[in-house]
């Protein structure tokens, strides 16, 4: 059985070389489908290389179809018998779908999606083989086949699947038509030459009961049961997408889903899929809108009129180490990621020696345990491969949304046998050339075999469909166009329009849609403010820039700021005159502008509902005294508080927050923490680590000719260089001063040398020389061990979290899994009440029809909107989906959405909020707190893991789960993901509740990790003391912000009656300095953990939610 197979590590014995050259496809156990040549591993007569970016340029280019005519000979085509529903695995079979090309009869159309992809799997209708010649070459075909090669004509026939000609399908509602074909073609292995064909596809009309929808799709299985992976992936991809409830509005979340769930089916099948899986590229053709969801390394892509040219445009992209963003991920799961010859210590496994994919030399990158010689997976996302799981290969779709304009030719869907040697480009030249799908079917695959045995000694198996587009140029017959977007993971909350004639659809849904995904409401959310341009200004007199310093030099904002800063803000402020009754901000309207008054009077007025407005205060510029407002607008664009308008003439000095912000973000080494991020021995370092090492470099300077290492020497420090450049020499004896020294490398900007000083104390392995001045920023191993400890040790504690936090999200997948097994909607919903509000959120516990009590997640549609968070919404969704689950952080088994809400079911039975438990004054019992505060640091943990700073963490928004079946009390839960977000470095926006920002983060310095660090002292010093320690009763965001801001930790007033650890940890976590702060010096989040406040606590039993909490906290929780 797929889900009780174990893999005993101990005794996994790897292939060899030559049998890993052996495998089919993308075979686990090293071969992804261009196996590494191996003695006699190119074909006869040929000593070349994969095609290199040039060659396939030229390729491309060079290209002109050779019309190959093969007569006289029996052609052993295998015509696939199904007409508009086709599923096929290069082996006839029984029809897997019905309906006429035309799409299906009026019945199908009243039956729901579900109901209608069941009737086309037990309804199917076969169409007897015809329109062929005597030798079964398809009527009017002229076919291609290779004239060399090891196989006969027959042979290579015989192998083939073909669509038994074009196909026609005609849209009525989007006027168009389409000619589609397939062909699949068994892979050609010398040592096993009856080897199944691994590759599944299927071509569906009429899907789920709708004339203007077709899907397609081609899965390409891999490992001893590849064949059964692929064709089990192709009934259950299309089978859930259709009956999933987003599959009508939303169908990039649908397809998300879809994949998901095949996955987990598929471990709970009868198929052993513990070393075998299958890639999948599918696409659904909704009217003139395409959704493409991909795992894996095949490919889609349509052909696009640009100009004269006919230029391809990818719909997906190949999941594979060589893209760094999924080479990163992996490593994040605990994966090496490894070539063959690292693997053997032929070469350096601590460099990345591999390139690009153009750049192969048949010897990928592959995933390998960190204990053990498997997987050997070449790419980082499938169906299947439970084992491959724990570290990162997951079964999450990219998804990809393009819509049809009139200048879409045709739409190719391939494995990767078309693509191992052919690019998009020359794939959509070659198809091009032919007006008939099927005979450019014919020819693509023909190449790709030509090409296979090229340069290698057998190939791929080849599947490739082609739907052809024509009556595109006359645009459908009504509604929408909609914009290209690519999702990784299930796409976001707002969805393309799709024609208003293919679907019924209510104004509420077209509502929602366009509300949440109009660009100029989108460009209004305070993640991004637009391109800065400064303004051309005069230079600023003495006396100007005098009145503005006078002005600003005991504002909070500025007063860390240096001259040369001050300077540059003085400079872009613009002077704006007014005259009386002129209204400088309004109430409610989204603040950008600092203002500096240096004459005139202005009034402050609010207004609450109908009443007159209040006067509550004056600004006067007086001699010597010109006060400012605003202040708040250079943090963040929050509404304004209050409207002001000028009593009188006068004149202001404005500042823009965007010119404020690039001030700021110039001081922020954004291209060096690109630098270390792509340096192999810093891969175990987080973010927020990375981010702290960056901060910590200092700078050096050489002069032309200076020796900055020498070889053979012992080293300690890390150079990266800011500018000029450098001449790496190598000698072979290195100590012979009189041998000449021969140059080997020259590094220039932004590249690096002696990492591998960080690690250890080994000799140079060159001498590394100024080529005229250079700039290099430079830290010592023992600087580094100082920050955050040893890098071996930083390895070794990731790893081991990695590997319980597999654990962990297996299990929650599996309860996730359960919880779906009963269908419902949103009118299945009933609220038992709400925990709490927050701006556009509100989570209420409430009863499933089906399932029991769940907390859902609500967000105000029309809320939203208004407020301008449609990008916050957007990004916690796709956190949300793209997260690996946590017992502390719970994941959406299902989202539901109607014109005014939208809404996440959560993985949590019962919880009260926290702030339920201190009311009153009565405060927590430390014993409480501290098991609370111990799940909100695993919380934490978890997403600084992955890339997340939270900025959110606050008493407002945390759950404590109640006893329930599934869950013990006391467990913190982060259900609140709109202030999360996915980091490189720092992120300057000021987000979330004023009382719990860090003094770095008002001061305009960025967040990182130790933000979050900072935020957990304050919900500690909450829980003891029923207040947060720098908000007083009446306080307005600005009393509040100056007050942190302006905050030393000997000020720090402690709660009364607590121990002396709990005092000491709040001392060290509210910490003004962030490099001094608990959580963020040496050890990391395991300096928390070791601290003796959280001593007795037992993590690994909290981590796995098995931990009991104490006495006092389960009291409060019953009382609630």
């Amino acid at each position: 059985m797929g889900c009780a197979t174990s893999l005993p590590e101990d005794e996994f014995v790897p292939p060899s070389r030559q049998q890993a050259a052996n495998k089919s496809g993308k075979n686990n156990n090293y071969d992804n489908g261009k196996s590494k040549p191996t003695a006699g591993g190119t074909a006869p007569g040929s000593a070349k290389s994969p095609p290199s970016a040039t060659q396939q340029q030229q390729q491309q280019q060079q290209y002109q179809p050779s019309q190959q005519v093969h007569s006289g000979s029996q052609m052993g085509f295998q015509s696939n018998p199904l007409m508009s529903s086709s599923l096929g695995n290069g082996i006839p079979m029984a029809p897997g779908g019905g309906g006429t090309a035309g799409g299906g009869s009026s019945a199908a159309q009243q039956q729901t999606p579900a109901q209608a992809f069941a009737a086309q799997q037990s309804q199917a209708q076969s169409r007897p083989a015809q329109g062929l010649d005597a030798d079964g070459t398809p009527l009017g075909l002229t076919a291609h086949f290779p004239k060399t090669g090891p196989l006969k004509l027959a042979e290579y026939k015989e192998r083939l699947v073909t669509s038994n000609g074009t196909q026609s399908v005609y849209l009525a509602g989007s006027g168009c038509t389409l000619r589609y074909a397939y062909v699949t073609q068994r892979g050609y292995y010398p040592e096993a030459p009856d080897k199944t064909n691994q590759d599944s596809f299927c071509v569906m009309t009429n899907f789920g009961g709708d004339l203007e929808q077709m899907f397609f799709g081609v899965f390409d299985g891999h490992g001893e049961f590849g064949t059964q992976c692929s064709q089990f992936a192709r009934r259950k991809v299309p089978e859930n997408f259709v009956r999933d409830s987003n599959f009508e509005t939303y169908p990039e979340v649908a397809y998300h889903n879809a994949f998901v769930i095949t996955n987990q089916q598929l471990h709970a099948a009868d198929t052993d899929d513990t070393m075998s899986g299958t890639t999948g590229i599918t696409t659904l053709l909704r009217g003139r809108t395409l959704y493409t969801a991909n795992v894996g390394d095949s490919r889609a892509l349509v052909a696009e009129r640009q100009g004269g040219e006919l230029v391809a445009i990818d719909l997906s992209s190949d999941q594979t180490p060589f893209r760094r963003d999924e080479c990163a991920r992996v490593k994040k799961y605990g994966a090496r990621v490894l070539t063959l010859d690292q693997l053997e210590g032929l070469k350096d496994p601590n460099t990345e020696c591999w390139g690009t994919e153009e750049e192969d030399d048949g010897d990928p990158p592959r995933l390998w345990a960190h204990n053990g010689m498997y997987p050997g997976t070449a790419f980082t996302r499938s169906i299947g491969d439970m084992a491959a799981e724990r570290i990162g290969v997951v079964a999450d779709p990219e998804v990809s949304i393009k819509n049809l304009e009139h200048n879409v030719e045709f739409l190719v869907l391939a494995s990767d046998g078309v693509f191992e040697f052919m690019s998009s480009q020359t794939v959509v030249n070659m198809v091009a050339s032919y007006d008939d799908p099927q005979e450019a079917a014919l020819a693509v695959c023909a190449e790709a075999y030509n090409l296979w045995l090229q340069y290698e000694t057998r190939t791929d198996d080849i599947t490739i469909i082609i739907i052809k587009f024509t009556g595109m140029e006359d645009g459908p017959s009504a509604g929408t166009a909609t914009a290209d977007r690519n999702e990784s993971g299930a796409g976001d909350v707002g969805t393309p329009e799709r024609n208003s004639l293919t679907r019924r659809q209510t104004w509420g849904e077209k509502d929602l849609k366009q509300s949440l995904t109009s660009p100029t409401l989108q460009g209004s959310d305070d993640e991004d403010d637009g391109e800065y341009v400064p303004p051309k200004l005069p230079a600023k007199t003495q006396a100007e820039i005098k009145l503005l310093e006078d002005a600003v030099k005991s504002n909070f904002l500025f007063s860390h700021l240096n001259m040369m800063q001050r300077l540059l803000l003085f400079n872009v402020m613009v002077k704006r005159h007014v005259i009386p009754g002129e209204v400088v901000i309004r109430q409610g309207e989204r603040g950008d502008h600092f203002y500096v008054v240096e004459e005139g009077q202005f009034d402050v007025l609010v207004f609450q509902g109908d009443a007159p407005a209040e006067l509550v205060h004056t600004y006067h510029a007086a001699a010597g005294q010109h006060p400012s407002f605003g202040e708040l607008a250079l943090m963040y664009g929050k509404p304004r508080a209050a409207t002001v308008v000028a009593r009188t003439q006068g004149s202001l000095w404005e500042l823009d927050r965007r010119a404020f912000r690039t001030v700021m973000h110039k001081r922020d080494p954004k291209v060096i923490m690109k630098l270390l991020q792509n340096v192999e021995v810093l891969e175990p370092l987080s973010i927020g680590q990375l981010q702290r090492m960056a901060d910590a470099m200092h700078q050096v300077s050489f002069h032309d000719g200076d020796v900055i290492v020498r070889q053979g020497e012992l080293g300690s420090e890390f150079y990266a260089i800011v500018s000029g450049e450098v001449v790496c020499t190598v000698r072979k004896n290195p100590d012979n001063e009189a041998e000449d020294a021969r140059e080997v490398l020259r590094l220039g900007q932004f590249q690096y040398f002696g990492e591998r000083a960080l690690v250890s104390s080994e000799g140079r392995g060159a001498n590394v020389i100024a080529k005229g001045r250079v700039e290099l920023l430079t830290l010592s191993r023992f600087e580094l061990e100082g920050l955050m400890g040893t890098l071996a040790a930083i390895k070794a504690y990731r790893d081991s979290w990695m590997e319980r936090a597999q654990v962990a999200h297996e299990v929650m997948l599996q309860r996730a899994a359960a919880s779906l097994r009963s269908p419902f909607n949103l009118s299945d919903l009933a609220c038992d009440g709400v925990l709490y509000t927050e701006e556009v959120l509100a989570v209420a516990l409430m009863a499933v029809e089906g399932i029991g009590q769940h907390i859902v997640r609500l967000v105000s549609v029309s809320d939203t909107v208004a407020l301008g968070h449609q990008s916050q919404i957007v990004r916690a969704g796709t956190i949300a989906r793209t997260l690996p689950t946590s017992l502390f952080v719970p994941p959406v088994i299902k989202t539901l959405r109607n014109q005014a809400v939208m809404a996440d079911v959560l993985l949590l039975e019962s919880a009260c909020p926290l702030s339920g438990l201190v009311r009153d004054g009565a405060v927590l019992p430390e014993d409480a707190a501290k098991f609370i505060l111990a799940g909100a640091v695993i919380a934490l943990e978890h997403m600084h893991m992955f890339s997340l700073v939270y900025r959110g963490l606050s008493h407002a928004t945390l759950l404590v789960t109640k006893q329930s079946e599934h869950s013990l009390p006391g467990y913190v839960q982060v259900v609140d993901l709109r202030y999360a977000k996915a980091v490189e470095g720092r992120t300057f926006t000021v987000v979330g509740p004023s009382e719990y920002l860090a003094p770095e983060v008002i001061a305009g310095h960025g967040a990182t990790e130790a933000c979050d660090w900072w935020a957990l002292g304050v919900l500690a010093y909450w829980m003891m003391h029923g207040a947060t320690p720098f908000a007083r009763p009446g306080d307005d965001d600005l009393r509040i912000c100056k007050r942190v801001a302006e905050y030393s930790a000997e000020e720090l007033a402690m709660p009364s009656a607590i121990s002396a650890p709990m005092e000491l940890l709040l001392a060290q976590l509210l910490q003004p300095d962030p490099l001094m702060r608990l959580g963020n010096t040496a050890g990391g989040v395991r300096s928390i953990k070791e601290h003796p406040f959280f001593e007795g606590v037992e993590w690994e039993a909290l981590m796995d939610g098995v931990a009991q909490p104490p006495e006092g906290l389960v009291d409060r929780l019953a009382a609630w």
